[in-house]
């Protein structure tokens, strides 16, 4: 895990962001993952955070009766100017506010409080466990920032359930690391389990690679 993957995603250049985003946006529609997002979006109520937002994959999924603000938190300013744009051109009608950090680096700071409020009502992270140097910190950052009745939502992705499977991932876990700013080869349950949050789900999915959980 010595790749800084954050300078990864800020060297990033808008256009190189745009192609990614096309190409992920087909490999997630075949895989299913687009269907699990707009199912973790639905469950969001009250004040939200999404945490590692990234490029805003889940922008249009919120339900705006249900969502009263939203904040969204990324490492790389490139990768959210790109969701802030996305944002704006579809006119989502959510009070929203883009704040640069990293919950996996920084400590939980003020300006991590819903408007008005001491505690977000739901978290929300997709994708954000591989691309942060700490992620346990990080699921323990979230778990602060979330009030005591409300709950964590993530879908992730790590090693899965076979051997040969897992044996490719650790094989092709530098270099991808480096062309994605992601390690896909992070055991997300051993993660959890170190975060000290409750499990109230957890389902793995894609030949066990891809996990629904939910937090509190």
């Amino acid at each position: 895990d010595a790749v800084d993957t954050a300078s990864i995603w800020k060297t990033k250049h808008a256009l190189g962001i745009e192609h990614d985003e096309a190409k992920l946006d087909w490999d997630e529609s075949l895989a299913g993952i687009n269907e699990l997002r707009r199912k973790l979006a639905s469950r969001a109520r009250g004040h939200v955070l999404e945490s590692a937002a990234g490029t805003g994959r889940q922008v249009g999924m919120y339900d705006g009766q249900k969502v009263q603000s939203l904040t969204l938190v990324d490492q790389s300013s490139a990768m959210l100017d790109f969701a802030r744009d996305k944002w704006t051109k579809r006119k989502i009608q959510i009070a929203t506010r883009f704040l640069l950090g990293d919950l996996g680096r920084d400590e939980v700071g003020e300006h991590l409080k819903p408007p008005g409020e001491d505690k977000f009502d739901t978290v929300v992270q997709t994708m954000g466990l591989c691309s942060t140097p700490e992620p346990v910190t990080m699921l323990k950052n979230l778990g602060k920032v979330v009030a005591p009745d409300g709950q964590i939502l993530l879908l992730e992705h790590g090693r899965g359930k076979w051997r040969w499977l897992n044996r490719l991932l650790d094989h092709t876990a530098l270099d991808h690391a480096k062309e994605h700013g992601c390690w896909w080869n992070r055991d997300i349950e051993d993660i959890v389990k170190k975060s000290g949050l409750e499990i109230e789900e957890f389902e793995t999915h894609n030949f066990g690679t891809l996990f629904w959980i939910v937090l509190k």
